[in-house]
C-alpha cells in the first residue's frame, strides 16, 4: 500500500482491476428522475476511500460537470459500487485516465477501507505463494552439469 499525505489509505494495484461504470445525470437523491447511461468498461489503477484513478477507452466530456460516475467492481472478491465526480482527465495513446472524487458516505468509506485491507492481505498471501512455487519449481529442475 502506498500512502499520500492528503489521504488515509491508497492502494495501487500491480495489475489494474477491471469493472464497469455508468454516467448518471440528474439528482442522485431522486432515483426516479435519474438518467443512467449504458455501461462502459474501466480499469482501476489505484483506489482510496476518497476516490480512484481509472482508465477507459471512452473520452468523457469533463468540461460539463453536470454528471456523476458510478463505478462497479470487486474488491477482495466482494462487489462494490463507488459514485463520484471526475476531477481531472489525462489523455493517453488509446485511452483516457481520470481521477474520480468519491461522494460516498462514511459508512461506504469504512467498507472500502475494510475491503482494501482484505485485498492487501490476499495480495500479500498470493505473492508469498507465488514465490514459494517459483522457488520450488526451480529446485526441481536439474542443472546443466547433471543433465550430461
Amino acid at each position: 500500500m502506498r500512502y499520500k499525505r492528503q489521504e488515509l489509505l491508497r492502494f495501487t494495484f500491480g495489475k489494474p482491476i477491471t469493472g464497469t461504470f455508468n454516467i448518471l445525470i440528474g439528482n442522485k437523491n431522486e432515483e426516479k428522475k435519474l438518467q443512467k447511461s449504458e455501461a462502459g468498461e474501466l480499469s482501476i489503477v489505484d483506489i482510496s476511500p476518497a476516490g480512484m484513478r481509472f482508465n477507459t477507452k471512452l473520452d468523457l466530456p469533463i468540461a460539463n460537470q453536470n454528471f456523476l460516475v458510478e463505478a462497479q467492481f470487486s474488491l477482495a472478491n466482494e462487489p462494490i459500487t463507488m459514485t463520484g465526480k471526475i476531477v481531472w482527465k489525462k489523455a493517453q495513446v488509446k485511452e483516457c485516465q481520470y481521477g474520480l472524487q468519491s461522494i460516498e458516505d462514511e459508512e461506504k468509506e469504512q467498507r472500502i477501507i475494510s475491503l482494501l485491507k482484505k485485498q492487501r492481505i490476499t495480495h500479500h498471501k498470493e505473492e508469498i505463494e507465488n514465490e514459494g512455487q517459483n522457488n520450488g519449481s526451480s529446485q526441481m529442475q536439474p542443472n546443466e552439469d547433471e543433465q550430461h
